[in-house]
């Protein structure tokens, strides 16, 4: 959609369609969707306007292929599972978002852009997350070669208690975690370089991240809200100085390993005794003298 189309307030012209003050788009109701057609003739879907439990994605709309998924279901929180067709090529971050029950999202096994394991959307090669369910409670493992977490990908997640993460990842991108309200301890892997803006802002639970020397920028709002936070990390390394350029508390760790110190945070405490009962009952595979952790 145009920025300037986006900025405009739409004005009601009947029960069926509003016009916006575009050249090109005009945005009707089909059902229970809000959409417009786009000038190649394809679909793009701006609203479920419904109230079901399941949605299935229509393929096409009178004729007009259904391609891209704009902040449609946001807000949405009768919806538990969502079906996509795999005509669809474009899925916004805040697609999503609000929509507090849903816990599956399932892409087609025809689409050539999208994949689905156990209700989780990645993209087709499945080295890309691109949407956790925000109604999915509990832990969750991300599945080795996911080398990307894309934008928002956990945002508002709020059941979420834990989250492994594998050493495969080396990219998280803006508002990934955050409102995470339930995640209390965070270890980042060597290989990521950065964490973006809003990162982990909301997360107000969160009392410690433990940060590689491989991150060298931190956007200044990726903890913000995070009123309980330490920061652990390498001497001299970017975090001790982030952490004291924003008053945030820091814990030096090194690489001398403990025994018990599951989570690599640099002391043994309740968290690592959690996790290795986790590991006992076969809930958790990374335990131990751990030089790289594995929980995030």
């Amino acid at each position: 959609m145009l920025i300037g189309v986006m900025m405009c307030a739409p004005f009601r012209v009947s029960a069926e369609e509003t016009y916006y003050d575009s050249e090109y788009y005009v945005e009707k109701t089909y059902h229970d969707f809000k959409y417009y057609v786009e000038e190649d003739n394809t679909c793009t879907l701006t609203k479920y306007i419904g109230s079901a439990a399941s949605v299935t994605i229509p393929y096409d709309i009178l004729g007009h292929k259904v391609t891209f998924l704009d902040y449609t279901f946001k807000g949405c929180t009768s919806v538990k599972s969502i079906k996509i067709p795999d005509g669809v090529t474009r899925i916004s971050a805040s697609t999503f978002i609000g929509c507090d029950n849903l816990t599956s999202i399932t892409a087609y096994k025809n689409s050539s852009v999208y994949s689905s394991v156990d209700g989780v959307l990645f993209n087709k090669a499945q080295d890309t997350l691109i949407a956790y369910p925000i109604g999915k409670a509990g832990d969750y493992q991300i599945p080795d070669g996911v080398t990307s977490i894309g934008n928002k990908a956990f945002g508002y997640c709020k059941g979420l208690t834990n989250i492994t993460i594998p050493e495969s990842v080396t990219w998280i991108g803006n508002d990934v975690f955050s409102c995470c309200t339930n995640l209390t301890s965070i270890t980042i892997h060597d290989g990521v370089s950065s964490i973006g803006k809003w990162g982990l802002s909301g997360c107000t639970n969160l009392t410690n991240i433990t940060i590689p020397e491989s991150v060298s920028w931190i956007d200044d709002k990726a903890f913000y809200g995070c009123k309980s936070l330490t920061i652990y990390g390498y001497e001299d390394s970017y975090a001790q100085e982030y952490a004291d350029e924003h008053n945030i508390p820091f814990i030096v760790i090194s690489d001398d390993k403990i025994f018990g110190d599951v989570n690599g945070d640099g002391g043994v405490s309740v968290f690592d005794v959690t996790l290795i009962q986790k590991y006992i009952v076969g809930g958790y595979s990374n335990t131990g003298n751990v030089g790289k952790p594995a929980i995030i």
